[in-house]
């Protein structure tokens, strides 16, 4: 998630250059800044969801982008740390150290050479894991992995390891002072808790910010409960047999395409890869341009759990924003539904496209 930076251009590119790495800013001074109490979130009178310790040096930026939260660690050279929450199924270990190692221009870990980059901690009484990576060109980047509030959050500190050396410590301190409070009923959602209000049927015109119009698979209901970081939720069946359409609207920062890919293979079941190549992808034209399709099935092993995830994401020519349309759910319902999901993202037509 977090993450991460998307440069999709799919028209006038070849496709294995749409995703593109974004680099991290360069980082901080030396020197242990000594700690004062910040509330976290953007209501700092509450403090929100989540409330930190910030070490008072650090000049909170607000949120920005995807995060919920940023930094200014350093002015000169200027250092960011950013705070960004996903989906609690977003935490998966392995696949988010690949994310960052691929970032650094590292080659992918295995499960058994996990315990070189983790450190596992508690925050808020909770399991969390501490990533630190230096890639052979002296990068280094300080992240946490801390679930909490029904989601996950990731926290992130990159730049020139012997900038970043100095802040080890107080990374750790800082991430160990965070504390949560209740979770919304949307976080709640994400954790696969009882939404609340249930979904309503909708027609092809019910609105989703940034989308003019759509058409709407028989059976397919609009969520009317918001979650984060989407811009809207379709459910396809119902009961037991359910699956779950995410609509993401991304600044161009998201992450390297190998990133993406291993994130969507570890939420349907599946061990990374070390090429995008190996994902295949379809390309379809939508009503108002291109976009990438990709289909991964789980295991057959995973018997009655196995899952199935479509994708489809789109960055039109000249487009600030990355669209992501991903269906996830029990294997067989998401393939009865792909012919539906296809015709569903061919009929996209989108806000001042």
């Amino acid at each position: 998630m977090l993450l991460l930076g998307v440069a999709l251009v799919l028209g006038g590119c070849k496709r294995e250059e749409g995703i593109r790495t974004y680099n991290a800013p360069k980082d901080p001074p030396a020197g242990q800044p000594t700690l004062a109490a910040h509330p976290g979130g953007a209501n700092p009178s509450t403090g929100g969801e989540i409330q930190w310790t910030a070490p008072k040096d650090w000049k909170p930026l607000g949120a920005s982008g995807m995060s919920y939260a940023t930094f200014q660690v350093s002015e000169n050279p200027p250092i960011h740390l950013t705070i960004t929450p996903l989906p609690a199924t977003a935490g998966e270990v392995l696949p988010n150290v690949n994310r960052w190692r691929g970032q650094l221009g590292m080659t992918p870990t295995t499960e058994a050479k996990l315990p070189r980059d983790v450190k596992s901690i508690k925050v808020a009484g909770q399991d969390a894991q501490l990533v630190d990576l230096t890639s052979p060109t002296q990068q280094r980047m300080l992240g946490a992995i801390v679930p909490g509030a029904g989601k996950v959050w990731f926290f992130k500190l990159s730049g020139p390891a012997d900038k970043i050396a100095p802040q080890r410590d107080t990374f750790e301190e800082f991430v160990k002072s965070v504390q949560f409070g209740a979770p919304s009923q949307a976080s709640s959602a994400e954790a696969g808790k009882p939404i609340g209000e249930p979904p309503v049927p909708a027609g092809g015109n019910a609105a989703i910010e940034g989308i003019a119009s759509y058409t709407l698979p028989e059976g397919w209901q609009i969520d009317p409960n918001p979650r984060p970081m989407r811009a809207g939720t379709i459910v396809v069946g119902g009961g037991d047999e359910r699956a779950d359409l995410a609509i993401t609207r991304l600044g161009a920062n998201f992450g390297d395409k190998l990133s993406n890919i291993n994130r969507w293979r570890a939420q349907a079941g599946l061990p990374p890869v070390g090429d995008p190549g190996a994902a295949g992808g379809q390309d379809v034209t939508l009503a108002q341009g291109p976009a990438v399709i990709y289909d991964f099935a789980g295991p057959e092993s995973a018997g009655k759990d196995r899952k199935r995830l479509v994708v489809a994401m789109t960055q039109f020519p000249g487009a600030q924003d990355v669209w992501f349309f991903r269906l996830l759910g029990p294997h067989d319902l998401v393939a009865k539904n792909k012919p539906a999901f296809e015709a569903f993202v061919k009929s996209l037509k989108f806000a001042n496209q």
